[in-house]
């Protein structure tokens, strides 16, 4: 299964990145255009009123907002459909999460995996979001403060809401692969393959 990786889904993109121009083209309007936005009040000698510079200043927080967060939205859309970088990836040497920031990964060894699952949890909206949940035999030998992430109680919750798979799928991928390593580990150490591989007393907090 090495060689499986999954991206920010693109249509998600294409909308973050859609979402960004409206919001840029209304911070334009309300601070400068006025087509759809009212302009500041004036009295008839073409002078801003007092309440005319309130709406004035109220507009400019909200434009200045408006046009932030728009060119942030449009600019980080442009820059995931362009690169395609992963967010997950099955590499040789373990499981690859883009979790250490935007655009660093960080590498959790085979040898250190213990079990991945999926899950849902309670999202902004009415739908849950999905999450995987990574367990590993050593967390502090992992960043503590992750990106798109929490730890909770030593697993590992990644948010996975947006990706172009489904979670599921990496999980099916991931715990395949770990067997059949456990299964090559057993074989040069002698053993029987098909006995099940100690956990080291590890029990999960899910079962």
């Amino acid at each position: 299964m090495t060689g499986y990786r999954i991206t920010k889904s693109p249509f998600r993109q294409f909308l973050l990145g859609l979402v960004g121009i409206v919001l840029v083209l209304a911070a334009m309007d309300v601070l400068w255009l006025h087509k759809v936005s009212s302009e500041p009040l004036e009295n008839d000698a073409g002078e801003i009123t007092t309440r005319g510079e309130a709406w004035r200043r109220t507009d400019l927080i909200w434009g200045s907002l408006f046009l932030i967060s728009g060119a942030g939205l449009f600019v980080g859309a442009t820059i995931g459909l362009a690169s395609g970088m992963a967010v997950a990836e099955i590499a040789d040497d373990g499981l690859r999460l883009r979790v250490g920031g935007p655009r660093k990964t960080v590498t959790f060894a085979w040898a250190d995996l213990v079990e991945v699952r999926s899950a849902l949890a309670d999202g902004d909206g009415v739908q849950p979001r999905p999450v995987l949940m990574v367990i590993v035999e050593d967390p502090s030998r992992y960043p503590s403060d992750v990106w798109g992430g929490d730890w909770i109680d030593g697993v590992l919750h990644v948010d996975a809401d947006g990706w172009s798979e489904r979670v599921e799928e990496l999980v099916v991928r991931v715990e395949l692969d770990l067997e059949a390593r456990r299964r090559r580990s057993a074989v040069a150490d002698g053993g029987d393959p098909e006995e099940p591989q100690s956990d080291a007393g590890f029990r999960s907090p899910f079962l």
